[in-house]
């Protein structure tokens, strides 16, 4: 079992690459496989301690209740003080309150007519009213890696249920 605490023995060293996805963004994803020692300098930035591979640093100190913003979007508030160069996760976060559900504002502007596409087609129908739509599409995004698992063990549940249903209609066993 690999240790993350612990930096790997024998790996050459290589130029530190952090990713910060936008100006606005206080923290950086380390891009480096196997991710960056503690003391590794990326852009004037010293890293306290090791951060693995896809994991996020803070690029400056932020304060206890700062708010920590990667792709410009509140991930979180920093739950102690997190000096430049420390490994931000979870741990060190406390996640925002959602959104309620009540009272969300609707899109009510109806969209100006367009000239129709010639030559084109899609897989999908038209309304009676002359808009058009898809079924069975669901697209997600997420901003943590934790996120991304969970939504990929939720993609295979959803995978299997169509499985066993369409095999369930092709056997007549329903």
């Amino acid at each position: 079992m690999t240790d993350l605490a612990t930096e790997p023995k024998s790996r050459p060293v290589e130029a530190a690459r952090l990713i910060r996805m936008h100006g606005n963004d206080n923290v950086a994803i380390v891009a480096n496989d196997l991710g960056l020692p503690a003391g590794a300098e990326a852009n004037g930035l010293s890293l306290r301690e090791r951060v693995p591979q896809g994991h996020k640093v803070a690029l400056a100190d932020t304060p206890k209740g700062a708010p920590v913003r990667r792709y410009d979007v509140l991930i979180g508030f920093a739950a102690d003080f997190l000096p430049a160069g420390s490994w931000v996760n979870e741990s060190r976060l406390e996640m925002p309150q959602p959104r309620s559900l009540e009272g969300l504002p609707l899109a009510t502007r109806k969209a100006p007519p367009f000239e129709p596409l010639e030559g084109y087609s899609f897989k999908g129908f038209r309304n009676a009213d002359g808009s058009v739509g898809t079924r069975n599409l669901l697209a997600i995004t997420t901003t943590l890696r934790r996120q991304a698992v969970y939504l990929l063990q939720c993609q295979f549940n959803l995978e299997s249920v169509s499985r066993n249903e369409r095999q369930s209609r092709s056997t007549g066993s329903r």
